[in-house]
């Protein structure tokens, strides 16, 4: 017979996916897009080879889910001989060799079988017709960032769980989110994460975020993953916290009447020590598309503007990511701070990262991806979309942003106006970076007027009722003073958003100056500066007995930016 060597592709890897679902009953109308990877009916392995050498490796490196009561989601058990060759057109042992040589089984994060023993299966399976040569599937440069020992006993800690939510027979990629908040009365120090695993039957992996003005990864968890922690201190936990918590389900072995509350415990300590706050440079989710069928790398530069210690990084990117990497450059010379080939969008984990950073060390991420489709995929929130984020635990947090584009200069540059009389100096107001903090309706403005003082902005918001921007970046910076019925008003945004006038970056300047009465309501400045009766489309108002701002972006119907104003 002659031997088929596989070496690990895109396309091959698509086309096995494709008789995968086949294969567990996921849909009965794919079609398998490559002849090359559809399974032969006339091979029958070895049953005596199977009991001697296939079974021990089968138990070894697959048991634990495909056992003779399949787990952790997996469809079918692998247990004995029958099981595996028995069926009709969707028999395992069809897909077994090739899931084994395109290294798509066990899943990432799973104690991974020698290449020998890869090699022994798929050969088996294949009746000697598929040879492992290259060891392909998720590769890095960096260990997956694990917690040290066991989890502390006496330490209080907070459960955050699904509600015994059920899974159906039918579900098999379905993703439950549960927010929390208002987790702790006082500000706390999240020392250590750890997966609480209930229905291993259906899960198939969670995710914890921290949404704020941004959407940030705090923790994940796959099958073969454990527990994370902080060395010498933890991440700050606040009452006003908002956390999420992402369970994907998939009953693959269609369990019935199951409910399950797994979910992250997170363990607390008080906020004594290291502090660590997560930071996600990179290019993010605007900006940038990959056409149809093109291959590319998309990639963004910065400077990181003060000394830390970087703990661990998780990269993300959506479908069609194939490869990942974190360059440093100091003095001259580049680090490889991590690198990942062969992208998995299931398995997204955190990698040690233990690095000194110093303060102009220039920080580089870099996201390449494989667009096989007939279709642009352009950067966004939605899974179809695609994103670059090297979402990093540092320490100390940063006090403002974590590094700034260009020649060390920020995106956004702001220096106080002509109509401002007393204005704050511009170092001393930390610009706010507001990402993916995207509302349909925005916020309202309520009844009432403002005290005579003198307000900085704390945070932006882009409403979009019709959704016709899905996601933005605003980085401004802005004061506001309000004195007798007068106000100056001063600030500078820069957006980055996917439209023709957005998607290079805006800057848009602002100073003006005059009356605003809002005994009646909202209402625009009654203009003196910087000329008499300028009508400006900044509306004013009042939100949470704060000044508020709402703006029409020009050239995107109805959308809107909201800027929301603080006591200085």
């Amino acid at each position: 017979m002659a031997s088929l060597t596989l070496r690990r592709s895109r396309s091959q890897k698509r086309s096995l996916l494709r008789a995968f679902l086949i294969l567990i009953g996921v849909t009965s109308s794919l079609a398998l897009a490559s002849c090359e990877s559809e399974p032969s009916h006339a091979c029958e392995p070895d049953r005596d080879v199977y009991d001697r050498e296939i079974a021990p490796l089968v138990e070894t490196h697959c048991g634990a889910c495909h056992g003779e009561e399949p787990d952790n989601g997996a469809p079918f058990s692998l247990n004995t001989y029958d099981a595996i060759v028995a069926g009709g057109e969707a028999r395992v042992v069809d897909v077994m060799g090739q899931l084994m040589a395109e290294f798509a089984m066990p899943p990432t994060g799973a104690p991974q079988p020698t290449l020998a023993d890869r090699d022994a299966i798929a050969q088996w399976a294949s009746c000697g017709e598929i040879t492992v040569e290259d060891e392909g599937g998720l590769g890095s440069n960096r260990p997956v960032f694990h917690a040290r020992g066991s989890d502390p006993e006496g330490t209080p800690s907070l459960d955050l769980t699904a509600d015994s939510e059920p899974v159906s027979v039918d579900d098999r990629d379905r993703y439950h989110e549960v927010d929390f908040t208002g987790l702790v009365e006082e500000e706390m120090f999240i020392t250590r994460m750890s997966p609480i695993v209930d229905e291993s039957r259906v899960l198939h992996h969670l995710v914890l975020a921290l949404v704020t003005d941004t959407f940030t990864y705090m923790y994940t968890w796959a099958p073969g993953t454990g527990s994370i922690d902080f060395p010498g201190g933890g991440v700050r936990l606040r009452p006003t916290d908002v956390l999420r918590l992402q369970i994907h389900y998939n009953n693959g072995s269609r369990v019935e009447d199951v409910r399950d509350s797994s979910g992250v415990r997170l363990f607390l300590g008080e906020p004594e020590g290291r502090e660590y706050a997560m930071v996600g440079p990179g290019p993010g989710a605007t900006g940038f598309r990959i056409d149809p069928r093109d291959t590319t790398a998309i990639e963004k530069s910065c400077t990181i503007i003060d000394d830390a210690e970087a703990l661990a990084v998780m990269p993300h990117m959506h479908e069609i990511g194939s490869a990942f990497e974190v360059d440093l450059e100091r003095d001259g010379s580049t680090e490889r701070l991590i690198g990942l080939t062969g992208w998995d969008f299931e398995t997204q984990l955190f990698y040690e990262l233990p690095v000194s950073l110093r303060a102009g060390d220039e920080w580089t991420v870099r996201c390449h991806y494989e667009n096989p489709g007939s279709e642009a995929v352009v950067a966004g929130p939605a899974t179809s979309d695609e994103m670059c984020f090297a979402f990093t635990y540092v320490t100390p947090p940063p006090s403002g942003a974590f590094c700034r584009t260009g020649d060390g200069a920020p995106e956004l540059e702001y220096a106080p106006g002509m109509c401002i009389e007393s204005p704050l100096d511009a170092g001393t107001i930390t610009p706010l970076l507001a990402e993916h903090r995207l509302t349909e309706e925005g916020p309202s403005f309520a009844e009432g007027e403002l005290a005579d003082a003198h307000y900085v902005l704390k945070s932006a918001i882009v409403a979009s009722p019709s959704r016709i921007v899905r996601v933005a970046v605003v980085h401004a910076a802005g004061q506001l003073v309000t004195e007798g019925g007068n106000a100056e008003f001063d600030g500078a945004m820069h957006i980055v958003a996917p439209t023709p006038e957005t998607e290079d970056g805006l800057q848009v300047d602002i100073s003006l100056s005059g009356a605003l009465d809002l005994s009646a309501g909202p209402r625009e400045i009654e203009t003196t500066c910087p000329a008499a009766g300028i009508g400006t489309g900044v509306v004013f108002g009042v939100v949470d007995e704060k000044p508020a701002a709402r703006i029409a972006i020009d050239g995107v119907p109805d959308t809107y930016l909201w800027l929301l104003f603080d006591d200085a």
